[in-house]
């Protein structure tokens, strides 16, 4: 009987206590699923941002337009930097459009590397900034659903 009680009190305390630690330090998690296709989509060209909603929550993130190619549709970089049109090496942060190689970024809830998206022919021509942006939370979204490029971004999020 002892026994019976000891485990049924594990079975009630085990999970209170581990609600209460990932409450206790502000902590949430999300479970960022390649497999799960966002509702709806948006993008803000003055921001340089786009996001699309999910059952899970609400993704956002940042686009840009700039020379670097890929070796193939969403290749991913951490640290992503490029030649502008006046030879100039420039670390990308987002927002910039100069070029015509899309490529997205997600910025909450967490940061991702960068996914190369397409060249600027590939979708529309001619493709600026803010059909990237555009392209960028579509893709995620019911309308485009990319599983690959969400692979790319869930899967480069660091800690």
């Amino acid at each position: 009987m002892k026994k019976i009680v000891t485990i049924i009190l594990t079975i009630i305390t085990i999970p209170t206590y581990a609600t209460t630690m990932c409450v206790k330090n502000d902590n949430v998690a999300v479970v960022l699923d390649p497999s799960i296709i966002g509702t709806t989509s948006g993008y803000n060209y003055e921001t340089k941002t786009w996001w699309t909603q999910f059952s899970f929550g609400h993704v956002t993130g940042t686009a840009v337009m700039i020379n670097k190619s890929c070796n193939g549709k969403y290749d991913i970089s951490i640290n992503l930097t490029d030649i502008d049109n006046n030879g100039n090496k420039k670390r990308i942060v987002g927002g910039e459009e100069y070029g015509k190689v899309c490529w997205c970024k997600t910025t909450h809830p967490a940061v991702s590397g960068w996914v190369c998206g397409y060249l600027s022919n590939y979708f529309y021509n001619p493709f600026d900034i803010k059909n990237c942006l555009r392209s960028c939370g579509e893709r995620l979204g019911d309308y485009y659903h990319a599983q690959e490029l969400e692979q790319g971004l869930f899967g480069s999020i660091e800690n």
